[in-house]
């Protein structure tokens, strides 16, 4: 019987131990990460993958004539400056994210545009978009854009 009693009391301290470790643990759930934001474009890149290897990369400039800054609002809307060789467009719209689909509307034409979200972080975003896919001498030929942002 006093076996029986000493087994009853230590599962009954290991329960209360385990109780009390996962009801005090300290750690909060991290915050999300948003786009909302100023962000300003620090590279550009276009790849293009045969068959799931690249094969080559042609980075574009970025400094003061050509560079892209956009200003994502929590209302769901953005604002942006494109600079292209000096020559400044801007444009405005509406934006969402679902998962790790970013959807911007320009607006007014209503021109859609979808980047997947590669990376987010507290001072850098990763956007890259697959811009053309075919199927060419039995080869998978893809053509994407990616785009590193810092916050401002």
């Amino acid at each position: 019987m006093n076996s029986y009693l000493r087994l009853s009391t230590q599962i009954f301290t290991l329960i209360i131990v385990t109780i009390l470790l996962i009801a005090c643990d300290s750690k909060k759930d991290p915050e999300p990460v948003t786009i909302s934001g100023k962000w300003i474009n620090t590279s550009h890149v276009y790849e293009t993958w045969i068959d799931g290897t690249k094969s080559s990369t042609e980075t574009v400039p970025i400094d003061d004539d050509n560079t892209i800054r956009i200003v994502f609002n929590q209302d769901g809307t953005f604002d942006q400056e494109f600079l292209n060789s000096g020559v400044l467009d801007e444009r405005s719209g509406k934006y969402t994210v679902v998962n790790d689909t970013l959807t911007v509307e320009f607006e007014p034409n209503s021109f859609t545009q979808k980047f997947r979200v590669d990376f987010v972080g507290a001072s850098e975003m990763i956007l890259s978009e697959q811009r053309k896919r075919v199927i060419k001498e039995g080869k998978e030929i893809v053509e994407k854009e990616v785009l590193n942002f810092k916050r401002e």
